[in-house]
């Protein structure tokens, strides 16, 4: 009996831990945090790319960015030009890539620290992936 009911709890524990992958894999937007700012150094790593979200409370996004080239570096610098205390980031495969998850964020949380939407970065023709957007 003790073998039975072990199994049952080991099945239920699996059914749960893959009804919540398939529900974070859902997620169109998967940031990792809310970190305290005080963890970027240990959360992220150097010198790759990403984007990154900033808060003063870490509920709701003040800020949104970018890094095509240390994503450390430039959440860092970025929380030191405004009263930020948390941050999410996610790393991206390419610039562009970066440059479109950025756009993303932008329109989900329309930051209001962000005073102008999302840079192309010089010499690229992209364009925004939001519907509607004039940068589309």
């Amino acid at each position: 009996m003790d073998d039975i009911n072990s199994e049952c709890r080991e099945e239920k524990a699996l059914m749960v831990m893959v009804a919540v992958s398939i529900k974070v894999e859902a997620t169109p937007l998967a940031l990792q945090g809310p970190f305290p700012i005080e963890e970027v150094s240990m959360r992220v790593s150097a010198e790759v790319r990403g984007v990154y979200v900033l808060s003063s409370d870490g509920q709701e996004a003040s800020y949104v960015g970018r890094s095509d080239f240390d994503l450390q570096q430039r959440i860092l610098q970025s929380a030191s030009e405004g009263d930020y205390a948390f941050f999410w980031f996610d790393y991206a495969t390419s610039p562009m890539d970066a440059y479109k998850y950025e756009c993303e964020l932008y329109h989900e949380y329309n930051p209001p620290d962000n005073l102008v939407h999302p840079a192309v970065p010089e010499n690229a023709n992209w364009r925004c992936p939001e519907e509607g957007c004039e940068w589309s």
